[in-house]
């Protein structure tokens, strides 16, 4: 697989490796990393594992890295600070809306996101409606996102 070489691109990268690997350290991480072609210092692992919401947590056949729960993708907030121009929300409805041809990428990067609270998303041209997975959670998803945007600005 080829990848640009971008931050998202490559944060996507890393992602993608600690899901589906079990990764018990940065050198071995690094190395799977060369083998799709991205070599990237220590350093700037370390900030992307950071920034990515990965931690090392113990299990039964030893400590390796994870993606948190609490972790907000980090596509998502550089996504939502620049797309997000208006969030309104009822019962388990969200109602996104973003400049004329922006939702079907925000909605994109939603259902991409780690956010289990999001069951599904439907875009228009500017206009992004996400179902959350509790009756009554959309206050929190709506807040949430609006603070995805605000903090990222």
């Amino acid at each position: 697989m080829r990848t640009p070489e971008n931050k998202l691109a490559r944060q996507a990268v890393i992602k993608k490796i600690i899901e589906s690997n079990q990764i018990k350290s940065q050198s071995e991480l690094l190395a799977e990393l060369a083998k799709m072609k991205l070599k990237i210092t220590q350093a700037t692992l370390s900030r992307d594992l950071d920034e990515l919401g990965i931690v090392k947590s113990s299990q039964a056949a030893g400590a390796s890295y994870v993606l948190s729960d609490s972790a907000a993708d980090p596509e998502l907030k550089a996504i939502a600070s620049s797309l997000i121009v208006g969030i309104d929300h009822s019962g388990n409805i969200v109602v996104v809306r973003t400049p004329p041809g922006g939702a079907q990428f925000f909605a994109s990067s939603v259902d991409r996101a780690t956010d289990k609270e999001i069951i599904g998303t439907i875009a228009g041209d500017d206009t992004v409606l996400l179902v959350t997975r509790n009756p009554k959670g959309s206050q929190q998803v709506a807040d949430k996102l609006w603070e995805l945007a605000r903090n990222n600005r």
